[in-house]
C-alpha cells in the first residue's frame, strides 16, 4: 500500500468527528506492564503498588483562577424490578437472537430481579425498514407499536435506529430524524406522569465487504456518521440518554479493513451485511454500552506478593481466604459481577482490546505451575509468567455466564412464540405461562457469582532451554 493511502486511512480514523462515544481501553492495564526477568541468583526488585489511576487537577484559567468543571454524570442505573423494552431495528432483532446485550446488563446486577421485553421482532415495528421514508408517510404503523409498548409498561426503553438507513444517504436523512423523532416522543408520551427513560444507541459505523476500497468505507461512513449526529441532536435535544455505537465500531472496523489490507488476518466481522450485528459484533457492543452507561467494568484482579501482603489496588472480587507457600498458592474469592462468555470457542480472549482479569504472584520457586479453579485446569505457565501477572480469559465463570446468556436466548425465543401473530396471546397469558417464568428465574440465578476456589501449584521443573544461568 502506498504511502498517500495509509495517509487517507489514517485521517478517516482520526478525523471523524466524534459523536460521544468511548474506546474500550482498560485502565490499569499498564500498572502490569511486563517486567524482564531478574538474573538467575539476583534478587527480585521490590514490586511497587498498584494503584487506580488518579485524575490530574484541572489546570488554571488566565489570571490564576481554577477552573470549575461539573461534576462527572452517575451512572445509568436500572432501577430493582424494572421492567425494560427493546425497541429498534436489525440491531436488536439480532440482541434477541444471541444475548450479548442483556446478558452484560443482568451481570451488572446481580442482586436486581430485571425484566426484558423485545419489541424489535413485532409486526408492527418499522424501525427495522431499510428505507424509512415509507414509515414517515403512515402513521397507523407507530400507534400500533405504541400500544405494544404501553402493555410492556415500561421503566426504561431501550432504542436503536439507523444503520440500514445510513445506505440512502442524505436524502433519507430527515425522514429518519422524523421517523426517530416521533418514535422518542411518542414513548414519552406513553405515561406523562411516570415517564419511562429511554436510552438512544447510534447507528453502527459502516463494515466493508471484502473488496470495497478506501474511497468506498470513507463515504460510507461519512453517511453513517451524519445520521449518528441526528441521532445525537434528537437525544441531546430531548434529554435522553445516548450510547455512542458509531465510533467504537469504527475504531474496529478500520483496523480489521486496514489489516486485510495489508495481508494480515482481519479478524472477525461486527456484522452480518454490514447491517445485522453477528455474536461477535454484539459482544464488542456490550463493552461500547458499558462505556457509554459510565459502568465499571467487570474484570477484577489482585497481587499477592511473597511475603503474602496484597498489593494494592486490587479490585473486583470478595476475596474469603487466602494460603501461599513458594509453590502453592490457593485464593477463594466471589467476583463482583460475571464475565462476557465469548462467542467464538477457539478465539483468544487474551488478545482483545478489553478490560481482563489480572492475577499476580512474583516470587514462586522456579519451575512450571499449573492453575486450577474449582479443580478444573485452565491454564499451564511458569513462575516467571506469574511474577509478571497472567490473564485470566476463560473458566467456570465464563462457562456460568454462557449459561446465562443461554437462558436468555430461550426466554427471548420462548417470548417470540408466545407474542407472534399465530399466538394471539394476550398480556396475562405472557404473565403467567410457566415455562417463561421458570427461564425467568434461571436468569435470575444464573446471573449471581458464585464463590471460585484459584489455585496455582508447581507441577516440575523448567524445560533445560527456559532456565536461566546463574550470574557468576
Amino acid at each position: 500500500m502506498r504511502w498517500y493511502t495509509w495517509l487517507l486511512l489514517l485521517i478517516c480514523v482520526l478525523g471523524s468527528r466524534p459523536v460521544h462515544g468511548q474506546t474500550v481501553t482498560d485502565p490499569v492495564t499498564d500498572l502490569f506492564t511486563p517486567r524482564p526477568p531478574p538474573p538467575r541468583g539476583m534478587p527480585e526488585q521490590p514490586v511497587g503498588p498498584l494503584r487506580l489511576p488518579q485524575h490530574a487537577p484541572a489546570s488554571p484559567a488566565p489570571g490564576g483562577r481554577p477552573v470549575h468543571r461539573p461534576p462527572p454524570r452517575p451512572p445509568f442505573e436500572f432501577r430493582p424490578g424494572e421492567r425494560v423494552v427493546w425497541l429498534g431495528d436489525a440491531l436488536f432483532e439480532a440482541e434477541a437472537e444471541h444475548g450479548y446485550l442483556e446478558t452484560r446488563i443482568q451481570a451488572q446486577y446481580p442482586d436486581r430481579r430485571l425484566t426484558f421485553r423485545n419489541l424489535s421482532t413485532s409486526p408492527h415495528n418499522r424501525l427495522r425498514d431499510p428505507d424509512p421514508r415509507p414509515a414517515e408517510a403512515s402513521a397507523e404503523w407507530l400507534t400500533h407499536l405504541l400500544a405494544e409498548v404501553r402493555a410492556s409498561g415500561p421503566g426504561v426503553v431501550l432504542l436503536s435506529y439507523g444503520t440500514a438507513a445510513a445506505w440512502w444517504g442524505d436524502e433519507a436523512r430527515p425522514a429518519f430524524s422524523n421517523v426517530y423523532a416521533r418514535v422518542l416522543d411518542g414513548v414519552l408520551a406513553i405515561d406523562p406522569e411516570n415517564r419511562p427513560r429511554i436510552v438512544m444507541m447510534s447507528p453502527l459505523s459502516y463494515e466493508p465487504p471484502p473488496g470495497d476500497g478506501l474511497a468506498e468505507v470513507t463515504n460510507r461512513n461519512a453517511q453513517a456518521l451524519h445520521f449518528a449526529d441526528t441521532a445525537w441532536q434528537i437525544s441531546t435535544n430531548r434529554g435522553v440518554e445516548f450510547v455512542d455505537f458509531f465510533l467504537f465500531s469504527q475504531r474496529d472496523v478500520m483496523a480489521s479493513f486496514a489489516n486485510g489490507k495489508e495481508g494480515r488476518p482481519s479478524g472477525p466481522r461486527l456484522t452480518e451485511d454490514s447491517v445485522r450485528p453477528t455474536a461477535y459484533g454484539l459482544r464488542r457492543l456490550a463493552f461500547a454500552l458499558e462505556r457509554g452507561l459510565r459502568w465499571p467494568s467487570t474484570n477484577w484482579r489482585f497481587g499477592l506478593m511473597g511475603d503474602g501482603q496484597w498489593r494494592e489496588g486490587g479490585f473486583g472480587a470478595q476475596i474469603h481466604s487466602h494460603s501461599r507457600q513458594d509453590d502453592h498458592v490457593v485464593v477463594v474469592f466471589t467476583e463482583e459481577r460475571l464475565p462476557l462468555p465469548s462467542p467464538l470457542p477457539d478465539f483468544d480472549l487474551t488478545a482483545e482490546d478489553e478490560p481482563h482479569r489480572y492475577i499476580q504472584l512474583p516470587r514462586l520457586n522456579e519451575g512450571r505451575y499449573v492453575l486450577r479453579v474449582d479443580g478444573e485446569p485452565i491454564l499451564r505457565s511458569t513462575h516467571l509468567d506469574w511474577a509478571r501477572y497472567e490473564i485470566i480469559a476463560r473458566g467456570p465463570s465464563w462457562e456460568q455466564a454462557e449459561r446465562l446468556r443461554q437462558a436468555v436466548v430461550r426466554k427471548n425465543a420462548r417470548l417470540a412464540r408466545l407474542t407472534s401473530p399465530s399466538a394471539d396471546a394476550s398480556p396475562d397469558v405472557i404473565t403467567t405461562d410457566p415455562e417463561l417464568a421458570e427461564l425467568e428465574a434461571a436468569i435470575a440465578e444464573l446471573k449471581r457469582p458464585v464463590p471460585r476456589r484459584y489455585e496455582v501449584v508447581r507441577t516440575g521443573d523448567l524445560p533445560p532451554e527456559q532456565v536461566i544461568p546463574v550470574a557468576r
